[in-house]
């Protein structure tokens, strides 16, 4: 049984999946052989969307919780994979148990550690203001790693969710007197301006980003929150201080700076985002590697380690499909005469 097999994939629970080897490599470091396949496999079985789903949420939240894992585990370091997952959902440890009780109680288990996963997302990062909102259902949209969904909220807005990421919203948002979106990870937002001028509020980590219609891009895979504003203007907050307030216009950057509490602004190349997100393509003109190691830290929320300093001031012209995370990293090797390690979720360059 090859780990390229989809029928072994098929039969694995969540926890099985959350285990296995080339899984977890996609997961935490995607790149263009691993997304053809998972991709593969969820649009030609898409009943296993929700274990897909489910299984990348395990792995995610232990990668974080338990630095030491790697990709690469050896059996023993499965088996104690696995127990974790089982103590993180308040379940007795599998190992523990016979086999063929388990074979029974795990398929019960992870549908309802599932459900529950699902609802605690929902709870906890999505703002719940009022009564309206026991009368209204909230919807979530997620993606998987290496994937890319385009959304049209009922309001028209849209929205171009990246991989990884996650907006939650109420189904009434079209007619609420205030519309609201929790995101979770990275997305570009265009929103749809009302004849009422309905104000938009985006809730990303510590910060309330408020905009009546426009274009911006939200980074909030990490704890500094990155905004990237190609149109319009946005009134940005935090969230449990809104008297730290500073307003936006169409070419700047801003990032929350939660040590200090206040915001850095600059100006920002729209062009690199409105590329990436209309036309699937970066295109770099003269761009310097400190810049790009940015985007790549939002787009594929790999974190970029300069062991080279002086590499940051390189420039570098070229266009690249944003699909091909590969071919982008070989591209700079190969123009800029570097040497790039991938290791885990990390880019080091030497």
């Amino acid at each position: 049984m090859t780990r390229h097999d989809s029928d072994h994939y098929t039969i694995l629970t969540e926890e099985e999946l959350a285990a296995d080897e080339y899984f977890q490599q996609w997961v935490l470091l995607p790149n263009d052989d691993s997304n053809r396949f998972w991709l593969s496999f969820v649009r030609k079985q898409p009943d296993q969307s929700g274990k897909i789903k489910s299984a990348c949420i395990l792995v995610q939240q232990l990668s974080g919780k338990e630095s030491h894992l790697q990709p690469s585990l050896s059996n023993h370091e499965k088996r104690f994979l696995k127990s974790i997952i089982y103590r993180e959902l308040g379940f007795p440890d599998p190992v523990e148990q016979s086999e063929k009780k388990n074979q029974n109680k795990i398929r019960k288990w992870t549908v309802v550690a599932a459900a529950i996963l699902t609802s605690a997302l929902i709870l906890k990062f999505f703002p719940i203001k009022g009564n309206d909102y026991n009368t209204n259902q909230i919807l979530s949209e997620n993606t998987l790693p290496g994937e890319i969904k385009e959304i049209l909220l009922p309001d028209s807005s849209f929205v171009i969710l990246n991989g990884g990421s996650s907006i939650a919203y109420k189904t009434g948002i079209k007619e609420a007197g205030i519309r609201e979106i929790e995101l979770k990870g990275n997305a570009y937002f265009k929103v749809k301006r009302t004849t009422g001028h309905t104000p938009f509020i985006v809730y990303a980590n510590d910060l309330k980003i408020l905009v009546t219609g426009t274009e911006f891009n939200v980074n909030a895979q990490s704890k500094t929150t990155n905004i990237v504003l190609t149109k319009g203007s946005v009134d940005v907050m935090f969230k449990n201080n809104p008297t730290i307030a500073d307003q936006m216009t169409a070419g700047q950057w801003l990032k929350s700076d939660t040590l200090h509490n206040k915001f850095v602004k600059g100006i920002a190349n729209t062009e690199l985002y409105t590329a990436a997100w209309n036309q699937k393509e970066w295109h770099f003109d003269e761009t310097d590697l400190e810049t790009i190691a940015g985007l790549i830290q939002a787009y594929y929320g790999v974190d970029v380690i300069f062991q080279n300093q002086a590499a940051k001031q390189m420039m570098i012209t070229a266009v690249v499909s944003v699909k091909d995370f590969q071919t982008l990293i070989s591209t700079i090797e190969k123009t800029l005469d570097l040497n790039i390690q991938i290791n885990n979720k990390q880019l080091i360059i030497h």
